[in-house]
């Protein structure tokens, strides 16, 4: 029978809290109207249902009279013919609980077994489907009947007689013959029936295979079925872990062990040879599934016990009697109690003929091997075995075994065998089979186990082990006599009390006390042992502390066990490696020295005075704690009255004296081990303080060179530490009168420590130190001491301190610490009536006004509102004085700004500030003696209640509506209406909530006070103008209080000007729109205020102004909300109603998203309608931007094509865009040639943004415009007649024809000529051949006078032309000039050397950090690698462990970024960035913009601070190589030979770029005009050459080189640049991916994009022509080209792997790793360099991006522990032009067979430029190709049928690789059919699935 697992118990909550199962009724209930599974009411009624009976789990046996009347209910139910079956399912379900809460055991033993049952349950039990999920529970109640019931006592043969027809027996689950049919199987007996299920279940792994075991075991041993069956079971099951011992099946192995176990001897006798052949055969030992060794284990031991006959060993130890009255009362002797041991001992069992077959001896040594295994379950078994085992054996033979047993517990062995060995021999000790002459060797064993405490890595071992020690003690006092045991009781007790109180695991000290108590109970004779077992009670000694301090110091009491517990905490717990144990031992030490004070200045003190010379660094931290500690008490036991006894020797003395000079000699407070001798340093200057312990002045100079040494550490703990011991130091040591120099120097240099500005922590240090300083040192200098502590209270700027560091203004842990320091300082000097004192008003008010002045930081960084800590110790330190000070020196100005501020903090936004708050505020309304100057006291006596404890301070729920309240009261409600805007306004829902709740409610209630309060909330708008902190939060506040029609009587009260104020504050406050989200949440309020007639229009103006401005994001919001504004209130607007649905259509259905040339005609044709002026437009560039025509909503939203195809049209829609604005910057006079209309005026409040600011000459001072002529006036161009972008280039005004774009144009002719187009245009045909349409000259005066006109204005442009000229000259001398300067010696033009050491760092010259000794040591996560898969990792790691601190090492000097834009899209944008500082930004498909590289430079932690970073984070160490791993010892070394240890370690160096044997072993006259492309300085160094027109050779036609063939020509052809080459060996382009025909079909596209392809050809050799590279061809051909750019693959960077001893995949490269990543153990490999088995497609080695993100991300989830196997199918992408875009996924390798299926487009349709949706009417070809063969089924010619498609890869007629020709958004469709691993029989059906016509 299988053990039943025990659910874990909470041992906290106390048992036997229930009586009677009192919820009966409420069950049967439940029980009497079961829902189907199926129904929406059953979950809830389950879950209702498995709550009521888990109340029952620690006390199941309340169930017991009640199991029956609740079975027989639901038995009924099952039994119903006509039950559905979802309800059946249900009714076992709720049977199954029940068996879960009273475990299966007892359960089985109430369910019926008659015969009628049997076949019932075998027919459901036969219908039911093994694999099914949901409804296990059926089966596994089932197989549960089935076990009683096949217990029946008649034959089971008979049962077949009496069946009348063949069962009906579903074949769906293929129970009978395993074999899937429609056609039932013969009639089989019921014998024949279970026997199967047996089999079936036995196979299932789940749940239901634990019952099968069980099963099995009841029916095999029937003794009509064990001759039939039995035998066939055990070979049927022998016979498959033989064909598979991986996938094992262990319901198969619990069988077999569950039939050993209830079967008799005489049945499996015959099968125990072959079955233990079998079992050992198997090797389950020998992996790591210990489930598999639990087994083993269990059937071996079963085994032996087959071979033994049962006996209970006459020779094992008799104990006799087991009063406990007895025990306890000492009342009957050994002799008179016990039997006599001595008989027991002598009788070796001689007479009995003890038959030990030879099998036995491989049981024993399996069960001894097992004692060591690394299972914890495996160990418990093998230790039972052993115990029965043994009890058979005879006596000789089980003493070997007894010894054997022993010999396990040496310090040679691991600590599992020491678990081991004590389980065991507890187990044996239990059985009587340890004979007490073994005591004497077995207690010093048991000692030892008890105290087994080791250190392995960074956690301890041993806690196992001395909790198993714990139970061989329980087992000893319940099989020894007291006589037996005497000699070793005071061993005993003394190991079982220190651990109980000193052991730091709470189970070890549970279980020793349980041990103690048993003890006590059983032997009677531990000393003191009642009085100590009450003390040391199960849940007292839970608690550590309680045990450390208080049940230590109790049992101390008595003698015995003193001077045990002082040994060893001297001897272990001194040097613990828990610091909190260290500590604690040193507290207890301190008590234990007032019971044994001269055994403490005699014995320990040496002791622990001789360790603190140690090397052991926790040793000397314990030690040193320990004597403060134990000095304190020492000395105060000799100061106390009546003490005439001197403990401390004056030898002992003057050794503490020398302590810390010793420690300060030796440099022991450097490093990491330094800051724990710091810490201890400091509790042990202020222990020996506080005893007042003679001291020399040469120890006060060490002591306090320790102190001033903690007080500027980074630990907050050990400062702290500091500022107490210099407390007590002061106080003790300082006072005298010849200190009076020395003091004066140590204040001097704390008031100049308190000003340091370069860190932090050195600030707060001082600061602190100050704020202790005792009367007599602080009175003298009481003014300098106020003025540094209020200067440092305080912001930078509330002080005005312009030589204060810009970095201090973040200090606000610094301005915490010295307003506490400054409350401390008031409370030590008092308010007596010296001048030195704070009776004085001048020091008084000015402590009060900087507290006051503190009430109002709000410092902000990445850590939040670190300003509340300043608030917070502020609001504390002005309760304390004004509740303590004399009340005649508080004025009614401090009380008002003390109480108005504790309620502003009240209703701010953060729980814990406003809790604070509400508790001082409502205690100091309270407070008695009452405070005066409190206005309108009795009202807050009233709102407040008098015990503040009746208030959840931090439940906005219960604040809220009590401060509101206080909105009655003018004199407080202006600063509450301050704090609840920041409240309302906030993003925190739950605070939003019941803040505006409580405001609301009182608005509504008080509408009179309405007014006011408006007035008010006005004046706070105006009065903190501009300050975000206060008008950002308050944007949102007027949005949600005016939306609440709360206000709506203010707002329509046209002399209240609260709506007029708002709108210009509103106004003022978004002035320039610099701020993003400041004026998109501006938005919401002007749309609010639409609502308010006279102010509509302006409104309206306004929100025109912000569809028009340049973020995507405010036209979008302004949109948005100004729909939903005139929606709701559009009717009081003056929109004439007619126009209404258009503006709600326009505003609706345009893309706002557009280009702004695109969106502002929409705009201005929306300000028409609502009949308000457009906002006029300044030109900043003073060019022509063209007005679009405004478009269908349909093209308005882009392109029909997907995902990558939208890349190439929203790159070649920028472009169109560039040229546009080429065009307009070739010809600047076009300014001057617009149109608008003349009713047109400039707004100074209602105009559009400029978008940059770059100064243009003026126009008119070149004589190109006149502001006379009334026909032209720069502005926006007239919305009537639009034009897009492509229409501008088609245009006369920006584009010429080829010929004339050649030929120089005068600029006067071009003006005339443009001058005339428009004149014509304007007045008709010949216009603009004479003055004008009203002059009234002839035609030929009007021509002269142009003519003259025209010989100025050429004349004037000749002259302006020539300055520009001089101009230019004048400016390029200077810069050259300027050149010179910064490559000279002088400082002028030099760069800022922040900028040219950020260059460097890029660039490559230096190293970051520039030393690697700058490194950490230890990391718990290591990257080797920045790329992909490294940041990708990094990313996991820190999703799964928050505060994960990881290390990169990389050897670029970069921050990681991705590389696929450096062939794509960085080529596309537009002006990319030439700067490397600049993060490369660069447009995706999808319209935004980010940069080359994943994270900000900010995002990163500086590597020399990573181990000091609180909250975890990533550092890369930039330009270090790793040459080595250790992977056994968890340490690489870089390069230069320095060694960092990890925990976990990924692998992801990546790969390194090939290059042609011709270029890498040629001159360096050829090598430099050769690159390779990886980096982004590749990209730099081939845009440059790009940019200067070079003509550029491609060697390579794999992705890189295809797809940077593909950019370089489309730049080449955008910037007039060089041609582009592309050479290699193969036929195509794409070669070794694509078809022969795709090939070849991609290879014409890209020669039509302008690259010149040359297929079939290969570098024969490379020679310098002068500043070109003349490359010769094997084809005959010879090509000048000025760079050549090598694309031919890379190799993964495996060089570590030698060193490292990691194996490297001959064939594929890359490291070998396992499913799981793992190269070796915590060590991983990701991305391109990582060589894994797919199990699909065999091994592989993948270098693509997706590779790289999954694989990365598995990986770091690994390393956190996750253990996940990689089982993804990586896809790509790559876009080659505008007609080329594919997606591939799997093995997709062009020597496979491929089947392409293609849509074919009708005849009348054109493929057109906008890549609109095909047509239905399309068909479909098929292209099979074998190989890359070029036999083809179809026209290769016919080139429209490669425009859309999809390609099959075949590999034994299977798809193996999928690639998705201009079809996109598809991959998850392609990874699921290759997943299938399926064979299809016409793949065009497989192809529909793709919607190719779609």
């Amino acid at each position: 029978m299988i053990q039943q697992s025990e659910d874990v118990k909470d041992e906290d909550l106390p048992a036997n809290t229930l009586e009677l199962f009192s919820e009966l009724d409420q069950v049967l209930e439940m029980i009497d109207t079961i829902k189907p599974i199926e129904a929406t009411a059953f979950e809830r009624e389950f879950e209702q249902y498995t709550e009521v009976l888990s109340r029952y789990q620690e006390q199941p046996h309340l169930l017991d009279p009640h199991l029956e009347l609740l079975l027989s209910r639901l038995l009924t139910k099952i039994r119903q013919p006509d039950l559905p079956v979802g309800e059946r399912d249900a009714a076992f379900k709720y049977l199954y609980i029940i068996s879960k809460v009273r475990t299966y055991k007892v359960l089985v033993k109430f369910m019926p077994h008659e015969l009628s049952d049997l076949e019932f349950v075998l027919n459901l039990l036969s219908q039911q489907d093994p694999k099914e999920f949901n409804n296990w529970e059926t089966r596994y109640v089932l197989l549960l009947w089935m076990s009683i019931v096949v217990l029946n006592p008649f034959h089971m043969s008979r049962l077949d007689a009496y069946e009348t027809a063949a069962p009906t027996v579903p074949v769906n689950n293929c129970v009978l013959n395993h074999v899937n049919t429609q056609v039932a199987p013969a009639p089989s007996s019921k014998m024949e029936r279970i026997f199967e299920l047996c089999k079936l279940y036995a196979s299932t792994n789940d749940t239901c295979s634990s019952m099968a075991a069980y099963l099995s075991a009841k029916y095999f041993v029937r003794t009509d079925i064990k001759d039939l069956y039995l035998e066939r079971f055990l070979d049927w099951i022998i016979e498959q872990h033989k064909v598979d011992t991986l996938q094992v099946k262990f319901g198969q192995l619990a069988a077999i062990a569950a039939i050993l176990k209830h079967g008799k001897r005489e049945d499996l006798l015959p099968y125990a040879d072959k079955l233990l052949q079998w079992i050992v055969a198997c090797q389950y030992k020998d992996g790591n599934d210990f489930l598999k060794y639990k087994y083993f284990v269990k059937i071996v031991q079963r085994l032996g016990l087959v071979h033994l006959k049962p006996r209970i060993a006459s020779w094992r130890y008799k104990r006799g009697t087991r009063s406990l009255v007895t025990n306890l009362g000492h009342q009957a002797s050994a002799g008179e109690n016990s039997t006599s041991t001595a008989e027991a001992d002598g009788d070796d069992g001689a007479g009995d003929e003890i038959c030990v077959p030879d099998s036995i001896e491989e049981v024993i040594e399996e069960l001894l091997q097992a004692l060591r295994s690394g299972g914890n379950d495996v160990r418990w078994s093998a230790a039972k075995g052993l115990g029965r085992v043994t009890n058979r054996l005879p006596k000789e033979l089980a003493d070997e075994v007894i010894g054997s047993v022993v010999d396990i517990l040496n310090p040679l062995e691991p600590h599992e065998a020491w678990h081991g060995g004590c389980l065991a021999l507890a187990e044996l000790a239990k059985r009587g089979l340890l004979l007490p002459y073994r005591l004497r060797e077995l207690v010093p064993l048991l000692m030892q186990a008890l105290f087994y405490d080791e250190m392995k890595g960074y956690m301890s071992v041993g806690q196992h082990i001395r909790d198993a020690a714990c139970y061989m003690c329980w087992a000893f006092a319940r099989a020894y006599n007291p006589d037996d045991l005497k000699p070793f009781v005071q061993q005993i007790s003394s190991g079982l009390l220190t651990v109980a109180v000193f052991d730091r695991e709470i189970n070890c000290r549970r279980a020793a006390s349980a041990a103690f108590q048993e003890s006590v109970g059983r032997l009677g004779n531990f000393p003191f042992g009642i009085e100590i077992s009450t003390t040391t009670d199960f849940y007292s000694v839970g608690i550590r502390q309680n045990t450390y301090l208080n049940i230590s110091d109790f049992i101390a009491q008595y003698e015995e066990y003193r001077q045990t517990l002082i040994d060893h905490l001297v001897q272990r717990k001194v040097g613990h490696w828990d610091s909190a144990i260290r500590e604690l031992t040193a507290k207890a030490l301190n008590k234990f020295t007032y019971r044994a004070p001269e055994y403490m200045a005699a014995v320990v003190m040496p002791q622990l005075l001789a360790k603190t010379e140690t090397i052991d660094v926790n040793a000397r931290h314990g030690c040193v704690l320990a004597m403060g500690e134990i000095t304190l008490a020492l000395r105060k036991l000799e100061l106390s009255p009546g003490s005439s006894t001197a403990y401390l020797s004056n030898q002992r003395i003057a050794e503490l004296n020398d302590l810390i000079s010793t420690f300060l000699q030796r440099s022991f407070y450097r490093g990491m081990s330094g800051e724990l001798m710091k810490s201890c340093t400091a509790n042990f200057i202020r222990n020996c303080s506080l005893a007042q312990l003679p001291v020399t002045p040469q120890c006060l100079v060490s002591w306090q060179q320790v102190i001033d040494m903690c007080l500027v550490t980074k630990n907050v703990s050990i400062r702290d530490s500091a500022v107490e011991a210099f407390a007590e130091l002061c106080t003790a040591y300082y006072c005298l009168e010849t200190r009076h120099t020395e003091n004066e120097l140590i204040i001097s240099a704390y008031l100049k420590g308190a000003d340091n500005d370069l860190e932090e922590n050195i600030r707060m240090g001082y600061l602190s130190a100050l704020g202790v300083l005792p009367a007599f040192i602080l009175r003298p200098h009481l003014s300098a001491v106020l003025d540094n502590l209020v200067k440092h209270a305080l912001t930078p700027q509330s002080i005005h301190e312009d030589h204060e560091n810009v970095q201090t203004y973040r200090w606000s842990e610094a301005r915490t610490q010295s307003v506490r320091a400054l409350c401390k300082v008031v409370h030590t000097v008092g308010y007596n009536a010296t001048t030195d004192s704070f009776a004085d008003r001048r020091h008084f008010n000015r402590v009060m006004e900087c507290l006051l002045q503190a009430l109002d930081e709000y410092t902000l960084d990445n850590r939040g509102d670190i300003g509340a800590w300043v608030r917070e110790a502020s609001m504390t330190a002005l309760y304390e004085i004004i509740t303590q000070c004399p009340k005649e020196l508080l004025t009614a100005q401090h009380v008002q700004q003390t109480l108005v501020g504790f309620m502003q903090q009240a209703v701010e936004k953060i729980d814990r500030t406003r809790g604070l708050a509400g508790r001082l505020c409502c205690k100091m309304i309270h407070a008695q003696p009452a405070i005066p100057h409190i206005r309108a006291h009795a009202r807050l006596l009233e709102i407040f209640p008098s015990d503040d404890k009746t208030v959840l301070w931090l439940f906005a729920d219960h604040t809220f509506p009590l401060f509101c309240e206080l909105l009655a009261l003018p004199d407080y409600s202006k600063r509450v209406l301050l704090g609840l805007s920041a409240s309302i306004g906030q993003l925190t829902e739950s605070l939003i909530k019941y803040s505006s709740t409580a405001l609301f409610h009182f608005l509504r209630s008080h509408p009179e006070m309405v007014p006011r309060l408006c007035a008010e909330i006005v004046q706070n708008f105006e009065a903190n103008l501009l300050n975000e902190r206060v008008t950002y939060p308050m944007l949102s506040f007027l949005e949600i209080i005016i939306g609440s029609g709360t206000i709506e009587a203010v707002l329509h009260d046209e002399s209240n000007p609260f709506a007029e104020d708002i709108y210009r504050l509103l106004n003022l406050e978004v002035k320039g729109y610099k701020k993003l989200y400041k004026t998109a949440t501006s938005i919401n309020t002007f749309c609010q205020l639409v609502q308010v007639p006279r102010l509509s229009k302006r409104v309206l103006s306004k929100l025109s102004v912000f569809l028009g401005l340049q973020h995507v994001h405010v036209r979008k919001t302004a949109a948005t909300k100004l729909y939903e504004a005139l929606a709701l209130h559009g009717d009081v607007t003056e929109i004439p109603e007619e126009n209404m649905d258009d503006i709600l259509a326009l505003l609706s259905e345009t893309d706002w998203t557009l280009p702004l040339v695109q969106v502002r005609p929409l705009r201005n044709e929306l300000c028409n309608l609502m009949g308000i002026k457009p906002p006029a437009h300044i030109l900043a560039h003073r060019r022509i931007i063209p007005p679009p025509q405004r478009l269908p909503l349909a093209v308005h939203n882009g392109i029909n094509r997907a995902a990558h195809n939208s890349l190439y049209q929203m790159v070649k829609k920028r472009t169109l865009e560039a040229r546009t604005k080429l065009q307009a910057n070739k010809y600047p006079n076009h300014n001057a040639c617009m149109r608008v209309p003349q009713t047109m005026e400039f707004a100074p409040d209602d105009v559009d943004e400029c978008a940059q600011t770059t100064v243009m000459p003026d126009a008119q001072a070149h004589g190109f415009i006149s502001h006379q002529d009334p026909h032209f006036r720069v502005g926006y161009a007239d919305t009537r007649s639009h034009s897009t972008a492509q229409d501008v280039l088609k245009s006369s005004q920006c584009e010429k024809p080829a010929e004339q774009a050649n030929k120089p144009t005068d600029p006067c002719e071009e003006f005339h000529r443009l001058r005339r187009e428009s004149a014509e245009e304007m007045f008709g045909p010949g216009a603009g051949k004479g003055g004008g349409a009203g002059g009234d000259g002839d035609g030929d005066g009007g021509k002269k006078a142009a003519e003259e006109k025209a010989k100025q204005l050429k004349l004037r442009c000749m002259i302006g032309a020539l300055g520009a000229l001089l101009a230019g000259g004048f400016i390029a001398w200077l810069l050259s000039r300027d050149s010179k300067k910064a490559t000279g010696d002088g400082t002028e033009g030099q760069e800022n050397p922040e900028e040219a050491l950020k260059r460097a760092k890029i660039s490559g010259l230096i190293t970051t950090p520039p030393s690697s000794d700058m490194l950490p040591k230890t990391v718990p996560y290591l990257i080797i690698g920045g790329g992909t898969a490294a940041f990708s990792a990094f990313r996991a790691i820190k999703s799964n462990d928050a505060r994960a601190k990881v290390l990169m090492i990389s050897n670029e000097y970069r921050k990681p970024y991705m590389r696929p834009p450096l062939s794509k899209e960085l080529w596309y944008t537009p002006n990319p960035n030439e700067d490397p500082i600049k993060d490369y930004r660069f447009k995706q498909w999808t319209g935004s913009e980010r940069s080359l590289y994943f994270e900000p430079e900010e995002f990163f932690v500086d590597p020399e601070k990573l181990e000091s970073s609180a909250n975890g984070g990533i550092a890369v160490a930039q330009g270090f190589a790793v040459k080595k791993v250790d992977a056994q010892n968890r340490i690489v070394t870089l390069n230069d030979g320095y060694q960092i240890s990890y925990d976990v370690c990924l692998i992801a160096t990546g790969c390194a770029p090939k290059n042609l044997p011709v270029f890498r072993d040629g001159p360096p006259s050829v090598r430099e005009k050769v690159m390779v492309y990886r980096t982004p300085e590749d990209f730099d160094r081939l845009r440059r050459y790009a940019k200067e027109k070079r003509s550029i050779t491609i060697v390579g036609n794999g992705f890189v080189g295809s797809e940077l063939a593909c950019s370089l020509a489309h730049y080449s052809k955008e910037n007039n640049g060089g041609r582009v080459y592309q050479v290699f060996q193969e036929k195509g382009n794409m070669s070794k991916v694509l078809p022969n025909y795709l090939s070849s079909w991609t290879t014409r596209k890209m020669e039509a994009q302008g690259v010149c392809v040359i297929p079939d050809a290969s570098i024969k050799s490379a020679t310098r022509d002068e500043s070109q590279l003349k490359l010769e061809l094997n084809n005959g051909m010879t090509l000048l080209s000025d760079i050549v750019v090598v694309c031919v693959g890379c190799t993964p960077n495996t060089a570590m792997a030698g060193p490292s001893k990691l194996e490297v995949d001959r064939s594929l490269g890359g490291f070998v790793v396992n499913a799981e990543l793992e190269a070796r153990r915590n060590l991983y490999v990701a991305g391109d360099a990582s060589c894994f088995f797919d199990p699909l497609l065999g091994r592989r080695r993948v270098e693509h991006h997706d590779h790289s993100v999954v694989s990365g991300r598995l990986a770091g989830e690994n390393m956190t522990g996750a253990k996940k196997p990689y089982q993804h199918q990586s896809m790509f992408w790559s876009d080659l032009g505008p007609e080329i875009g594919y997606e591939g996924i799997g093995l997709v390798d062009s020597s496979l067979p491929t089947v392409g299926v293609f849509a074919i487009p009708s005849d009348s349709e054109k493929r057109a430029e906008n890549h609109s949706e095909l047509s239905a009417e399309t068909k479909t070809d098929v292209v099979k190709e074998i190989g890359n063969s070029s036999d083809v089924t179809c026209d290769a010619n016919e080139e429209a049928n490669y425009g859309k498609g999809v390609i099959f890869y075949l590999k034994n007629d299977k798809i193996v690789g999928i690639l998705l020709w201009n079809l996109f958004n598809r991959i998850g469709l392609a990874r699921t059919i290759i997943n299938q691993n399926k064979s299809y029989d016409d793949l065009n059906e497989v192809a529909k699935l793709f919607e190719i016509h779609t």
